[in-house]
């Protein structure tokens, strides 16, 4: 049998090891060892050989083996051990170099977000440039100032480490620059992007769970056997008034007119109850007519779990034998039932943390309302609606029901509120100082400092004291006692802070109040529903005109 060839196989790599892979923490620890061991080499630099002198008998170029490129750095030293340490100071930096270049894109990305100087530029409390145009979902603005932000952290971080580096060239402090500068750009305005895009389908799938765990189209057909008539049962009151929903005992059956009840939701008849006794609901309480048709419906399913007597003997259990329960008292109690059920399912979902002792001292004060099992669903429910935005995990269902709060619906005024807040500061400070500029470094209020120095004044007020009397001015404006000559006699600068912070509070209450979060304007209701009658009227009256006018008739 013939024998094979072998060709033997010559490696060219013979002076080379191979290196474990770096990971995500080899990357982490590099890119601060890149960004701040320079400096911190220099320190210790100083500290060690600061104060030593030269060894006259020591030859520095004698004592550069494998360090031929770094001459210029190493001719500083001034013995052998001084050598050592700059030769060392060279491997680290060289070796965080390479880890970088075999690193992880995540580990370098961790360590440049939560880098100090990077903290500094982009946190909230030194840049309202970058929270306004997040607040504002505009993604190209977000794009723009977080570029401002990366190129200043990229001149910070350069302007700290590359004196101190020795390895460092113009063309990797440029890179360095340019790559913060646009990666910063691109990385928080596609977050932004992102966010834009998927918060509606967030909301939409939120909505179609809240329509699909409390049906909220549809309307039982019996309550615990008691059948749901969805009509009046022709019923009216003493003043010849229809009465819209009613549990009858005779036929044990509960009639109610939905498309009636609705009807009735300009004229806020809750505000004024039918029943001598019975107290009002506040102005409020319903936002939409589903709202208070839902609420009378409820009313009536009180009245089946609980008759006159039941009640009247729990009353009597309690404040005692001899006191009266009148059927106001009853109706009163009813609505109390009633309104509770009404705003079930907005406290936050029992789970093993929400009860434990430490929920309620680490959490919000928010939640701890909604954690809180004595304090009425009203109350939860109002809460949800002010600072929660569909996300809170609530009794209703596992998600949580889809609740779009006041705070979620004025996002869009979120950035105004921060240009409001800017332009009330130059006029605090041109009333304050003579002229509106300066006073800031790194987000701080430098000018409240000033003011409590004394420099511009005994009288002069820091921007919080100042702020805080014109918010006070514009509460006391309402009170019909108070003097208009008070404004009149402010500075303008005074006068002009008031008119700009009623003018967004009053864009604010219409937004809330087109919403439903601050209640409706029943007045504005029930005005364009008699524009509605009158216009109807004229039509009549138009129609009966022309066809009695001969000139018309003629025409036609």
């Amino acid at each position: 049998m013939e024998q094979r060839k072998i060709t033997p196989f010559v490696s060219t790599n013979v002076d080379q090891v191979a290196k474990r892979d770096a990971g995500f923490w080899d990357s982490v620890s590099a890119t601060y060892g890149y960004n701040y061991g320079p400096i911190k080499r220099f320190g210790l630099e100083l500290y060690e050989y600061g104060t030593d002198e030269f060894d006259q008998e020591y030859d520095w170029t004698q004592d550069i083996d494998g360090f031929e490129d770094d001459i210029e750095h190493l001719s500083v030293a001034k013995n052998a051990e001084h050598m050592q340490f700059l030769k060392h100071g060279l491997n680290i930096n060289r070796m965080n170099r390479d880890t970088l270049d075999r690193g992880s894109f995540w580990g370098v990305m961790t360590a440049s977000i939560v880098d100090p100087l990077n903290i500094a530029f982009a946190m909230p409390v030194f840049n309202t440039g970058l929270k306004a145009a997040w607040a504002s979902k505009n993604a190209f603005g977000v794009a723009k100032e977080s570029g401002k932000i990366g190129f200043a952290f990229g001149v910070a971080s350069e302007g700290l480490r590359a004196p101190f580096d020795s390895l460092a060239t113009p063309t990797e402090i440029g890179t360095n620059i340019i790559s913060s500068t646009v990666g910063s750009a691109l990385l928080v305005g596609g977050l932004r992007q992102a966010g834009n895009l998927l918060q509606p389908r967030v909301k939409k799938g939120l909505d179609d769970l809240k329509e699909y765990a409390y049906q909220t189209g549809t309307v039982p057909k019996e309550y615990n056997g008691v059948p749901i008539i969805k009509t009046a049962k022709g019923t009216k009151r003493q003043d010849g008034s229809k009465v819209g929903a009613v549990y009858s005992r005779s036929d044990n059956k509960i009639y109610w007119d939905e498309d009636f009840i609705k009807g009735q939701f300009n004229a806020k008849p809750w505000t004024t109850p039918k029943v001598k006794g019975v107290r009002p609901l506040p102005d409020n309480a319903f936002n939409t007519p589903d709202d208070w048709a839902r609420f009378v419906l409820q009313h009536e399913l009180a009245h089946v779990d609980h008759s006159f007597a039941s009640l009247e003997q729990a009353h009597k259990q309690k404040y005692g034998q001899a006191t009266t329960y009148t059927r106001s008292d009853y109706e009163n109690e009813i609505n109390n039932i009633a309104l509770e059920n009404h705003y079930k399912g907005f406290g936050l979902k029992e789970t093993t943390a929400t009860k434990s002792w430490l929920y309620n001292v680490i959490t919000t004060p928010q939640k701890r309302i909604l954690n809180d099992p004595t304090l009425p669903n009203e109350i939860k429910q109002n809460t949800v609606k002010t600072y929660y935005n569909a996300a809170e995990n609530l009794e209703g269902n596992l998600a949580g029901k889809g609740v779009q709060s006041l705070s979620a619906r004025v996002v869009s005024y979120a950035a105004d509120s921060f240009n409001l807040e800017q332009d009330l500061k130059l006029l605090w400070r041109q009333e304050t100082k003579g002229f509106a500029g300066g006073g800031d470094m790194l987000g701080f209020n430098v000018d409240n400092l000033r003011v409590r120095a004394g420099t511009y004044g005994q009288n002069a007020k820091t921007y919080e004291e100042w702020l805080q009397n014109v918010i006070d001015l514009r509460i006391d404006s309402f009170n019909p006692s108070f003097s208009k000559t008070t404004l009149a006699n402010l500075p303008k600068t005074s006068q002009e802070a008031i008119e700009r912070l009623g003018k967004f509070l009053k864009d604010f209450e219409e937004d809330a109040r087109a919403v439903g979060a601050f209640g409706d304007d029943a007045s504005v209701r029930i005005k364009l529903n008699d524009y509605k009658d009158q216009i109807k009227l004229r039509e009549d009256e138009i129609a009966v005109l022309t066809k009695s006018d001969p000139v018309l008739i003629k025409v036609r």
